[in-house]
């Protein structure tokens, strides 16, 4: 019955690769396959990727932080300072609900 339940509260397929859903949320969100990719090595913690689109004419104007990690670590989400052009994404079962709360109020998190 748990197996089922878990079916049905996170969208991943078994054996799911970081990479592939990368590419994915990349797609999903609009942004070309050849966008700025970065590591954001401040969050020694998570795994957090900077994703920006290349310069050109249809670029977008929001900039992405993806984690796909887990679990995210509470102090990486207090050190995230977004603007309102900035936007985290990341698995609903990672994230405490005081750290969703802080990001949702400010429209600024979506979650896989």
């Amino acid at each position: 019955m748990f197996s089922e339940l878990e079916k049905q509260i996170t969208p991943l397929v078994e054996g799911w690769k970081k990479e592939d859903v990368l590419t994915e949320v990349i797609l999903k969100s609009g942004f070309a396959l050849d966008c700025d990719i970065v590591r954001q090595e401040a969050f020694a913690k998570n795994e957090v990727y900077r994703i920006e689109d290349s310069a050109g004419a249809n670029r977008k104007e929001i900039v992405l932080f993806v984690c796909l990690d887990e679990k995210i670590d509470v102090d990486m989400i207090a050190r995230l300072f977004l603007n309102d052009k900035e936007k985290f994404i990341c698995l609903d079962s990672a994230i405490d609900d005081t750290s969703y709360a802080r990001l949702a109020d400010k429209d600024k998190i979506e979650t896989l």
